[in-house]
């Protein structure tokens, strides 16, 4: 019962504390963030939504635990 109640918790939390929603347009000041790419390995550059205005993303976010 308490591992349900804990999963509960995070699902919420996340909601709550999430900046953006489905369908929003990302904010010039979170544009211009700098990522450096963790695929592949070998890949020294760095990706920012800032150098691609007017595209469209789709971002898909999956982990393994």
């Amino acid at each position: 019962m308490m591992f349900k109640y804990a999963i509960l918790v995070v699902i919420l939390y996340t909601q709550l504390l999430a900046k953006y929603d489905i369908g929003d347009t990302i904010l010039p000041v979170d544009q211009d963030f700098s990522f450096s790419y963790c695929y592949p390995t070998d890949s020294t550059g760095t990706f920012s939504f800032s150098k691609h205005e007017n595209k469209i993303f789709i971002l898909e976010m999956s982990a393994s635990w």
